[in-house]
């Protein structure tokens, strides 16, 4: 009624903003121990899922995880995901046939890692390196004891690397020999007396080419009383550790 003094009009105006279109950025994988930074984008303000706060960098845990992010614009929100797969680190392990061993003997390194390896390194201590995923030999020419460490690469591109401190340890091998007195015999007094002057040596095998042996430091034999025969005498010494060592003499009989 316009003319109605008690009548009386008035207008509002309604703005009606369209939610954000929020994005939380494309699904990622990564290396278990590897940081990640989520932002995103599309709105003014952010929220994360689990913890997660916008631009700064954490620590996913092992496994496929989801983090949701609610973006927020003139108080409208709207919401998106990613997904964070976070590969495990692999188990690195290996063993070697020796703890000990002489210098310039092989030893045999084997891979024994768990999860699929698609690329390995190995670093022996004395400034050798070797590229290979099962067994690899090498071979020590100096003596001491030598970290060994190996580096994986996963079928993911994550890489783990273990040491082993002091895993092997290189012994000097003795060095054999001895002096036949004499080293020519009758048939009428067939008997030497070897004398022993190998070094570094704890046991010993004595072959006096007749068939016979002995183990003693200092042996004495008696050949068959045959004239014109010559017998090789083989001394092989052995360290603590089974490394050998040779030496060779010919016995004459007259």
């Amino acid at each position: 009624i316009p003319n109605d003094p008690c009548y009386a009009t008035t207008t509002m105006t309604v703005i009606v903003n369209n939610p954000p279109i929020v994005n939380a950025g494309n699904d990622v994988v990564i290396c278990a121990g590897e940081s990640i930074i989520l932002s995103g984008t599309g709105a003014n303000n952010y929220t994360w899922s689990g913890g997660i706060t916008n631009g700064v960098p954490f620590t996913p845990p092992t496994g496929t995880n989801t983090y949701v992010v609610t973006g927020e614009t003139n108080g409208c929100t709207a919401t998106d995901q990613v997904t964070v797969t976070v590969q495990p680190a692999i188990n690195v392990t290996f063993t070697s046939d020796e703890q000990e061993a002489c210098e310039l003997l092989p030893i045999n390194f084997t891979n024994t890692s768990t999860g699929n390896t698609i690329n390995c390194v190995w670093n022996f201590g004395d400034g050798s390196t070797a590229n290979g995923c099962g067994t690899i030999q090498h071979t020590y020419a100096q003596t001491g004891c030598f970290d060994v460490s190996l580096t994986v690469t996963s079928d993911a591109g994550c890489v783990s690397s273990g040491t082993i401190q002091n895993m092997v340890c290189i012994k000097s091998g003795p060095v054999a020999n001895f002096i036949a007195d004499p080293m020519v015999v009758t048939v009428s007094e067939p008997t030497v007396d070897f004398i022993n002057q190998s070094v570094g040596a704890d046991y010993y095998e004595w072959f006096f080419g007749d068939g016979n042996f002995s183990s003693q430091v200092n042996p004495s034999h008696t050949y068959p009383d045959t004239p014109d025969e010559f017998y090789e005498v083989i001394l092989v010494a052995y360290n603590d550790i089974d490394c050998p060592d040779t030496a060779r003499a010919i016995i004459e009989v007259q």
